[in-house]
């Protein structure tokens, strides 16, 4: 069986989906990605790992919610082209789109998160319609779901922003909207302040806050020139198979591990 589609459904199907059927919101961002990557790389790279994910389990049942195309990524406003919602407007609207699940009859969903700069917020939608709906509500961040060790471990820590990994999965996705002229190599300011500084930081436990333009002028962080589509392909089969597995012990675990007070 493949994945449904939310919007296919008729108001009748809709409501006889039950409280066992999994639904999935993939979760992208429309902001910059350096002079070389379109601005919708993380809802294209949610949307492809999700399709891998279908392709390595055609027999798990789930229903796909339409894309939340617009994310958090206040940290890319100074760039033209980025759109963003504001924290608390994207944790209201995730969580209203999550109350109009739950009105179907509708009790697991998943967000399935593509930009880094919104899992905290993600994590505070699924916790409220915990709360007030009694949901079962897990984030799933594409990120988390594959290895960037093939890159070598300097990019797979550094290049956080249209470096190798993501460049690499663009080019196994959608090669024609790569801009190979513009590809390079973006240091990383985290990078270059590791040698004299062990905890002040834009990344880590203790980092501070930034804008794209801190760490790199360009907003692009990362060796671009080491991407490969056959890496990047790898990778979309990697993350693939994992979310399946995901999805999979979710569908299947207990609704009553909630419990009412």
């Amino acid at each position: 069986m493949a994945f449904r589609r939310w919007a296919d459904l008729t108001t009748r199907e809709a409501a006889a989906l039950g409280p066992d059927a999994l639904a999935i919101l993939p979760c992208g961002a429309v902001e910059q990605h350096g002079p070389h990557l379109p601005l919708s790389v993380d809802g294209d790279i949610a949307a492809a790992v999700l399709a891998a994910a279908e392709a390595s389990a055609p027999a798990l049942d789930a229903v796909v919610l339409p894309m939340f195309s617009v994310g958090v990524s206040v940290e890319h406003a100074d760039f033209p082209g980025t759109l963003t919602f504001s924290a608390p407007t994207f944790i209201r609207a995730v969580t209203e789109i999550g109350e109009g699940v739950a009105a179907a009859g509708v009790r697991r969903l998943v967000l399935l998160n593509g930009h880094g700069g919104q899992p905290q917020a993600l994590d505070l939608a699924a916790q409220e319609l915990r709360r007030a709906k009694s949901m079962m509500v897990a984030v799933v961040n594409t990120f988390d779901l594959y290895d960037a060790g093939a890159f070598g471990a300097e990019e797979a820590k550094f290049g956080i922003h249209a470096g190798a990994v993501e460049t690499s999965i663009m080019l196994a996705i959608d090669p024609a909207r790569v801009r190979r002229d513009e590809i390079r190599d973006f240091d990383s300011l985290t990078r270059r302040l590791k040698t004299d500084h062990a905890h002040a930081s834009p990344q880590g436990k203790f980092g501070f806050a930034w804008q794209a333009q801190d760490l790199n002028p360009a907003g692009a962080v990362g060796d671009a020139r080491a991407a490969d589509a056959a890496k990047g392909a790898a990778l979309l089969r990697e993350a693939g198979t994992k979310l399946a597995a995901i999805l999979a012990d979710y569908r299947r675990l207990p609704l009553d591990v909630l419990k009412s007070r």
